[in-house]
């Protein structure tokens, strides 16, 4: 039995070793932008391109910013009686760090012109009043505590602040869907925050791990949407626009990621995702049919599942929903390669995607979008940018395992979810995929090879340690040894404390629960 172990041990390496040769295809993406990603059906899309390969790194501007956002609110409901002892009742008033701020700012809070706080208030940017009465109304004014400036008023009163920060948004009706997932963002650039939602067809998302005899029969009803909403109510039950993602875009939760973020610097947020042939923006533009098939629909008719057609990053203008840019997204490669880079031949793994937001450059810089596909086995991370120069998607880096990364320890190392931070305090962002880390430079920094698990946190879970940390489940017994839940330093990945169990651990978390213990 050691001999046969030994033997498919190398038949499997053999076969990594005929992945990782394949020609650009294949696994590597032709880069489509900017000259032939269009629906321009007159096929003369060449242009001069004449990008010098680096990449705006300007911040968000200042001015842009002005709005504190002053905010007081208050609850009555408590858990418990231990709880509301911990927690202490009062009014919680909250505002804005702006981007023009000193880094040595300081705040006092006065409630009816009267300061409240007998320290200058210089690592948060929140206080909580708790000489306040509950049911009384209150004019709360944050200033600038060097100069006396008043940065922001906000007045709360028996009722107004009784929800705390909740509030509800009316939502145009539409009886066949659901509201499934939402980000904010300033979409207009107002210093208010706008909500985007996703919707989908009830009973219509599908897990595109399930096979085919489970759920996968028939094509879907409908289609994703994106809508964007006033979160003070004023769109009054109609959305500010509305992104059909189409029929190409398969509806379920591994497929129809979006992001909200201000990526090109002008103070307002825009929105990025997977589109395709048949997504229609919010000015009613449509992608036709771009590769010039003839065909904008690739739905497998018996399955639902779609495997073919073009796919693409598009990023669309938060305020009106057109789309401002769009290149091509990581491509799954030919079909007879599947099977050996993916795992699987029906998309149960090469319809994994991710996304998130990452400061490649500087933390005051302007973000990149990272777009991601698969993680059970093979998985590619692109790093995209917008330039404001010529408007388009730039590549800055494309991180493949099967390009010097296919041994065991860093294969089937994703996640659910990713996270993005400065893990090594350099200034710039990683990426942290799971069991292992990207640099900010697109190079491997390391794996545990612990394996694949649902969820994980990164963050500063110990005051009195440097840097970031880790905490993560696993679900390979033969990956992760019966390290089942792992809490590791985030920049080397050393393991510093684990909690013990066998098999899979699908869920685990990390919070402040203990107000006499530091950290998590």
């Amino acid at each position: 039995m050691k001999y046969m172990k030994y033997l498919w041990m190398s038949a499997c390496a053999l076969l990594l070793a005929t992945v990782t040769a394949c020609s650009d295809y294949e696994i590597f993406a032709e880069d489509l932008n900017p000259a032939k990603v269009t629906d321009d059906d007159s096929g003369d899309s060449e242009e001069e391109d004449n990008w010098d390969g680096t990449f705006e790194e300007g911040a968000v501007l200042p001015f842009t910013r002005t709005n504190r956002a002053v905010t007081a609110s208050f609850t009555t409901v408590f858990q418990s009686n231990d709880v509301k002892a911990i927690e202490k009742q009062g009014v919680l008033v909250s505002w804005r760090w702006l981007p023009g701020d000193a880094d040595d700012i300081t705040f006092d809070v006065y409630r009816d012109g009267t300061k409240l706080n007998a320290e200058p208030i210089s690592k948060s940017t929140n206080y909580k009043d708790l000489t306040a009465v509950i049911g009384t109304t209150y004019t709360y004014t944050v200033k600038n505590a060097v100069s006396g400036e008043s940065l922001g008023t906000c007045t709360i009163t028996p009722t107004s602040g009784a929800a705390g920060f909740y509030r509800s948004v009316k939502v145009k009706v539409r009886a066949d869907y659901d509201i499934n997932d939402g980000a904010i963002g300033d979409l207009d650039g107002d210093g208010e925050y706008e909500i985007v939602i996703k919707r989908q067809v009830i009973g219509q998302s599908r897990d595109v791990g399930q096979s085919n005899s489970e759920v996968w029969t028939g094509v879907q009803r409908g289609s994703c949407i994106l809508e964007a909403y006033k979160l003070d109510g004023s769109s009054n039950g109609e959305p500010m626009w509305t992104i059909d993602m189409g029929k190409n875009i398969n509806q379920g939760a591994h497929t129809t990621q979006f992001l909200v973020y201000d990526f090109d610097g002008d103070g307002k947020a825009e929105v990025a995702f997977r589109s395709a042939e048949g997504t229609t923006f919010g000015d009613g533009t449509t992608i036709g049919d771009v590769n010039g098939d003839g065909k904008t629909d690739y739905r497998n008719q018996s399955t639902g599942r779609v495997l073919d057609g073009p796919e693409f990053l598009s990023l669309a203008d938060g305020e009106t929903g057109a789309e401002m840019a769009r290149t091509e997204y990581i491509p799954r490669g030919t079909e007879d390669t599947w099977l050996s880079y993916w795992g699987d031949t029906y998309g149960g793994r090469s319809e994994r995607f991710l996304m998130g937001v990452a400061h490649l450059g500087s933390q005051d810089g302007r973000a990149s979008i990272i777009i991601c596909r698969g993680y059970y086995v093979n998985f590619q991370i692109w790093a995209m940018h917008y330039n404001t120069e010529d408007g388009k998607l730039r590549n800055r880096w494309k991180f493949n395992t099967a390009n010097g990364y296919a041994i065991t320890q860093w294969l089937g190392q994703g996640f659910h979810n990713l996270s993005c931070g400065d893990v090594d305090d350099d200034g710039k962002d990683e990426i942290t995929y799971g069991s292992c880390a990207i640099d900010d430079n697109g190079k491997g920094l390391y794996t545990t090879g612990l394996g694949h698990g649902d969820a994980l946190h990164l963050g500063k879970f110990d005051p009195n340690r440097s840097g970031l940390q880790v905490v993560a489940c696993h679900e390979d017994q033969n990956k992760h040894g019966g390290k089942a839940i792992e809490y590791r330093d985030a920049a080397t990945g050393q393991i510093i404390s684990y909690i013990s169990g066998n098999g899979d651990v699908g869920r685990c978390m990390v919070a402040d629960i203990d107000p006499e213990n530091p950290g998590c």
